[in-house]
This record gives structure tokens, sequence and C-alpha cells, in this order.
């Protein structure tokens, strides 16, 4: 049976009954719009597929669960606004923060003070990633320091991708913890040195 003329309420509840062509047909109509709106917010073409691609990874495994309360491409639509939101929130790492502190608008003085803050921070940072799981850690020093691509990382270390998708998600979980509440308190501290 083909599902181009089926509206979204009828592929929606083919999806639920786990058919495999009303999947096909739903990534089809709305594969390309979704990965190129991740595309623009992003601008990493590598980034961008693997997000949309987790959204239709996600849509089939939790098909038989799905809460929709709009439409489908609506729904589509902010899975992946929210998961563009935690992947920019996820990569915020420590050469990002230093440079926002220092183009910050604020005043920023190089007082002992300041100083002592800054090598904290590299301290927690440097912590957080020694406790990592070694091959962890590996995989989030090729993806951050050496700006290499999931896939890159992928072939070079001979693992799936998921398998680094799934590393490097652990770690910077793992950061955004060590380092969340010490963040506020250098920013409450520049704040009031300035």
């Amino acid at each position: 049976m083909s599902y181009l003329s089926a509206d979204e309420e009828e592929l929606l509840r083919e999806l639920r009954a786990g058919n495999e062509k009303a999947f096909n047909e739903i990534y089809d109509r709305y594969w390309k719009n979704l990965y190129l709106f991740a595309r623009n917010k992003l601008r990493s073409e590598d980034e961008a597929l693997d997000i949309t691609q987790d959204i239709f990874v996600k849509l089939w495994t939790k098909r038989d669960t799905l809460l929709i309360t709009t439409s489908l491409s609506g729904y589509l639509f902010k899975s992946l606004k929210n998961k563009i939101l935690d992947h920019i929130a996820a990569t915020y790492t420590r050469e990002d923060y230093l440079a926002s502190l220092k183009t910050a608008t604020l005043p920023f003085r190089e007082s002992t003070a300041e100083k002592i803050a800054e090598s904290e921070i590299y301290s927690l940072l440097d912590t957080s990633l020694a406790s990592m799981p070694s091959r962890m850690k590996e995989i989030f020093e090729l993806s951050r320091r050496q700006d290499q691509s999931i896939a890159e990382i992928s072939e070079q270390l001979d693992l799936s991708q998921q398998t680094v998708k799934n590393q490097l998600t652990g770690a910077l979980r793992r950061l955004r913890l060590s380092l969340s509440d010490y963040i506020v308190s250098i920013l409450l501290f520049c704040i009031w040195i300035s």
C-alpha cells in the first residue's frame, strides 16, 4: 500500500502499529526540511545530519508510546528544536566559556583573584576529564580539541557512529554536572569585581 496521499493522522496511526512503509513516508516527507532547519541553526552539516537522524530514530523506537498533541510536523519540529538547544548547551566547552568571559561587556581586569578563578576552572575541567573512562575521554579529546567529526572518530577508532555519539553525550553530561554550579559562581564573581 502506498502512503503518498495519506494524511498525518493515518500515517501516525500506521506508525504506531509498526508499519515501516508509513515510517518511510514520514521520513521522506519531513527529513529534508528538518535537516535544512538544523543545518541553518547549527551551521554544520555533520551535526545537522546527526541530530535529524536522531529525531527519526526516536520516532521509530518510541512509536508505540508517542504522545503527540499537535500535528506530526509540529511534533517533529519541536523535537528538533529541543535537540538543537540541548546540543548547543552541551557543546559550550571550556574554550567557549573562557572566550565569552574575555569578550564579555563587563570589564575584566587581570587581578590575582581572576587568575585564581580561571585556574580553578581549568583544574575542575581537568579533574572531570581525568575521572572519565579512557575511551570516553579519548573520544571527547578527538571531538573537542582536535575538532574531528563523529564519522572521523568512528573510522579512526573502529567504533560505530552511535557508540561515538553515546560516549560524547556521556562526556558532556559529566562536564555539565561538574561545572554547572561553579560557572554560576564565577559569573557572579566577575560581576562583583567589575
